[in-house]
């Protein structure tokens, strides 16, 4: 769902970045993605306002078509870049793998 910028919207996202910001680990990756790239001529919000509104909030931003697979892979990449280590270490050493080798 990609719904249209409108004032109530940039509300919305407000209330859930805050609560986002309360609840959420310090180290969580915020992501901004506006959608539907491919349908340029739809366009209701400049790219340079959108990345301005995601930097003042403290939001990495991104432009994709999920569509068309455009820009998606950058954007899974850059959140994955931006993923603490430390987590991912975390989770590896409580796996529990079964020692014995498959048949």
């Amino acid at each position: 769902m990609c719904p249209s910028p409108t004032p109530d919207l940039s509300l919305r996202l407000l209330r859930r970045i805050t609560e986002l910001n309360e609840k959420a680990p310090a180290n969580i990756v915020l992501t901004l993605v506006g959608n539907k790239v491919d349908l340029a001529e739809s366009r209701q919000v400049r790219k340079e306002e959108a990345e301005e509104y995601a930097r003042s909030l403290g939001l990495r931003y991104h432009e994709v078509s999920a569509k068309s697979n455009i820009g998606v892979d950058d954007l899974f990449l850059d959140v994955a870049r931006a993923l603490p280590r430390e987590s991912v270490n975390k989770r590896r050493t409580n796996l529990k793998l079964n020692k014995e080798k498959a048949p």
